[in-house]
């Protein structure tokens, strides 16, 4: 990568100090890392990008070497896994629902469960982190009234629920990683 082409990468004149390039590669990095919903090529070249500059702040158009770090392997998606999640999460859906006592109305179970499926089981296939955050929410609330109102089978179905939720999320976040989100 040349020095031109890591100015233009980071926004700055190729003859820009060090703290010029630090202030825009931080900037630029916050959208771009991939644990804030960013591309992990976008941020690896941001990064390739400030590491050519500070290396070379004189040379304008000469070629600098900055090794990339090796890539993390994307894990394979799979239906068999997905359905083992699914249905793990099913199995724990259903033992908070029938085992535990209704805390409100019939209504508040009827609403929150399928948010939670449908918040974790569609971040699993589509990565999309507002259906995760949904999932999560409708999680939070069944933990919370699984203490309050404590019963065998609300602990056995959260418990149940903790491997489906990690499973499920794993899924999600490869799946977003493969699609660039």
């Amino acid at each position: 990568m040349t020095v031109d082409e890591a100015a233009r990468i980071l926004g700055v004149e190729p003859g820009a100090g060090a703290d010029e390039v630090q202030r825009a590669y931080r900037l630029r990095a916050r959208s771009s890392h991939p644990d804030g919903g960013g591309a992990d090529e976008r941020f690896i070249e941001l990064v390739a990008a400030r590491d050519a500059l500070l290396a070379a702040p004189q040379r304008a158009s000469s070629p600098v070497e900055v090794p990339l770090p090796p890539r993390r392997p994307i894990a394979r998606w799979s239906w068999p896994l997905f359905w083992t999640w699914t249905a793990l999460l099913a199995l724990a859906i259903f033992l908070c629902a029938y085992l535990a006592p209704l805390p409100f109305t019939i209504a508040e179970p009827i609403v929150r469960f399928p948010l939670l499926a449908a918040g974790l089981l569609g971040y699993a296939l589509t990565g999309r982190r507002g259906l995760l955050i949904l999932g999560l929410v409708a999680l939070g609330a069944t933990a919370a009234l699984g203490l309050v109102f404590t019963t065998i089978g609300i602990l056995i179905g959260l418990l149940l629920m903790v491997p489906a939720v990690f499973g499920l999320v794993t899924l999600g976040q490869g799946t977003a990683r493969r699609r660039g989100r």
